[in-house]
């Protein structure tokens, strides 16, 4: 399903990314984490490894992705949301969450809708299979944003990296 999300010189639709939106996803997860692609110095390999990466999580249907389509065709932004198996807990009885991996929108189109129109679609989606709750991880820029869209900062979030 494909719904305009505005008009006028900003137009675009959002709609469910497939297979053949995997690589446009990609280089958006590179602009998000390292800036141009041309800064990348593994090669690629970083790009190529998100894209494949995308399209086994589509194809097995453990992720949700959106993009935003400007009329003329350009790729704009994207959302990833990852299905994420967990124990049920007192607060949230459901066994699957929502983890916002990935939410891009090209600098010249930001501040247009293009953000808020895949955030309420990856809100949708969670809804609609009845997640219990979306997490992410955001950047300083972004938290109020978020905030704006209902998300609240949680604490003792740790990590180890192996």
């Amino acid at each position: 399903m494909s719904l305009p999300a505005s008009s006028g010189e900003f137009a675009f639709d959002v709609r469910a990314a497939g297979p053949l939106d995997a690589g446009r996803i990609a280089e958006h997860r590179v602009e998000l984490t390292v800036g141009d692609a041309g800064d990348l110095p593994d090669g690629g390999a970083f790009e190529t490894a998100s894209a494949e990466a995308m399209r086994a999580l589509l194809a097995t249907s453990r992720a949700g992705a959106w993009v935003a389509v400007a009329h003329g065709g350009e790729v704009v932004g994207s959302a990833v949301l990852l299905y994420v198996d967990r124990l049920p807990s007192r607060e949230n009885r459901s066994a699957v969450e929502g983890y916002l991996a990935q939410l891009h929108v090209v600098p010249a189109w930001r501040w247009r809708g293009v953000g808020i129109a895949l955030m309420r679609a990856a809100i949708a989606e969670a809804s609609e299979r009845r997640l219990g709750r979306i997490r992410l991880h955001s950047t300083v820029e972004a938290l109020g944003f978020y905030e704006r869209c209902g998300f609240t900062a949680r604490a003792r979030d740790l990590e180890l990296r192996l």
